[in-house]
């Protein structure tokens, strides 16, 4: 590394350094960069960028930058970046928010520990999954990106802004995960293709899906669309599937299942959900607390359940859960599968293998007791890696919950109860001790609900429900059949 002076006509105002061909001053500011390069990496103790730098990495027609966790914020105004394909961020950088030309299409690849992430500023990906930990994104955030499939939204990210995913015409599945609280009600109008919306118990707000003609062009992404005309996409089935609180640890689920078509505004305000179609004057509202978990089907205007198609009874239909070399629910199939996934995903792990013998034994015995709880209500859970994850981690902290019920514990908490009850204990530190189990107690049912929560969400999309018309035309076929013989 160089050290220099920068002169100011007769004076010397600051001290510039030079590493690898990049000059920069004290506070890290880029005043030059190497020349005759396609890739530049900058060197870690920079932090931001002149205008200088920027017009040079400009000229040198720069096709891929990496940017040190040292910057914090990268937020540079990269217009005319023509043959700019590409930008990493390295773990340290917080705040992304990049002004780009409409037509350059630039893949930032994002890390974990970024917050603020602007408008077009992610992975050009079909499924994009913001990390978890950003809490801001810019309104128009992915506004006409016709590349995205699916859109997974993580908890930390409590508002969902203005036009964030309008008319992004190709997209079909939207997760909101626990935590996302509300969204400006066209975050996702014009989402043609949108087949799956997952709402969680935390979000209350408003979602505006009216659809609108394709255009001829698109902003980000391509052209390419996968076909399908105006009327057909208006002719397939959008299933809302959401969460609503029933009690402090327990959640009823349901799934709506309605034409595209209808362009339904979704309103959903606690356990009152009002659904507007646009081909009906009426609003149809259902109250979640007096309704029973299950499918329900939207027609003509109002709202019935689907023959068969309670929660409770998905276990029924075989051939949509996603494990489907299971033939039998009998326990000794339950076992088989269970043994082999345990086997597969969890002996192998490495936390797993420094476990003493005899936790070992006990969170196997835990995870085949939910295993079969979540086979109860649900249906045969599926054995992916994910769900043995949830199990295991589940489990461990069931086993270490333990501890806090025993009755070696409870002698203990009862004895501290009688020392805290004596006159010469002062009234400061038996208020501190009631205040810190009470926060033990919180972050315990915390743990809990948020176990709970993770489990339904894993069987929940497992599942793959039957619509309308799929059952209608397994009982038509059923007739044909009987009308044959």
């Amino acid at each position: 590394m160089g050290l220099f002076n920068r002169n100011n006509g007769n004076s010397i105002n600051e001290k510039l350094y030079e590493t690898h061909g990049y000059v920069y001053n004290q506070d890290g500011i880029i005043y030059h960069i190497p020349q005759g390069l396609v890739e530049y990496c900058f060197p870690e103790r920079t932090t931001g960028l002149s205008q200088t730098a920027i017009m040079e990495l400009r000229d040198a027609k720069v096709e891929h930058i990496v940017v040190p966790g040292t910057f914090k914020k990268f937020n540079a105004q990269l217009l005319n970046f023509k043959y700019l394909k590409e930008i990493e961020l390295q773990e340290g950088v917080t705040e992304t928010k990049c002004t780009f030309d409409n037509s350059n299409v630039v893949s930032i690849k994002l890390p974990s520990t970024i917050e603020k992430v602007g408008a077009k500023n992610y992975p050009v990906v079909k499924d994009l999954v913001l990390p978890k930990g950003v809490i801001e994104i810019d309104k128009l955030f992915a506004s006409h990106d016709t590349n995205l499939i699916s859109v997974d939204i993580p908890g930390t990210l409590k508002v969902i802004p203005q036009g964030a995913f309008n008319q992004c015409k190709n997209l079909q599945t939207v997760i909101l995960n626990e935590g996302v609280e509300t969204s400006v009600s066209d975050a996702f109008r014009g989402t043609n293709n949108l087949h799956k919306l997952f709402l969680p118990s935390t979000y209350n707000g408003t979602i505006n899906l009216t659809m609108d003609p394709r255009p001829l062009t698109s902003l980000r992404g391509n052209s390419k669309y996968d076909g399908k005309s105006f009327t057909e996409e208006q002719q397939e089935t959008l299933s809302i599937k959401i969460v609503r609180p029933d009690d402090v640890l327990i959640y009823k689920r349901f799934a709506f299942d309605i034409k595209r078509g209808e362009q339904p505004i979704i309103e959903v305000k606690g356990n009152i959900i009002k659904i507007k179609c646009a081909n009906y004057p009426q609003v149809i509202t259902v109250d979640c607390s007096q309704l029973e978990e299950g499918v329900y089907s939207i027609q003509n205007g109002k709202i019935e359940i689907q023959k068969s198609q309670t929660f409770q009874e998905q276990k029924d239909i075989k051939e949509n859960v996603s494990t489907p070399d299971i033939q039998s629910d009998s326990p000794e199939e339950l076992d088989i599968i269970f043994q082999k996934a345990y086997r597969d995903n969890i002996t192998t792990r490495d936390d797993f293998k420094l476990l003493p013998s005899e936790t070992k034994m006990q969170v196997k015995k835990q995870m085949k007791v939910l295993f079969l709880e979540l086979n109860k209500q649900f249906g045969t859970p599926t054995t992916s890696y994910e769900m043995l994850d949830y199990l295991y981690s589940r489990a461990l902290n069931e086993i270490n919950l333990g501890k806090y019920h025993t009755p070696e514990t409870q002698k203990e908490k009862n004895t501290e109860r009688k020392r805290l009850n004596r006159p010469h204990i002062k009234e400061g530190v038996r208020k501190k001790v009631i205040v810190r189990n009470i926060e033990q107690d919180k972050e315990t049912l915390k743990r809990q609900r948020e176990f709970i929560l993770e489990g339904q969400r894993l069987a929940f999309e497992g599942q793959t429900f039957q619509t309308t018309e799929e059952l209608e035309g397994e009982e038509e076929l059923e007739e044909n059949n009987g009308m044959s013989m």
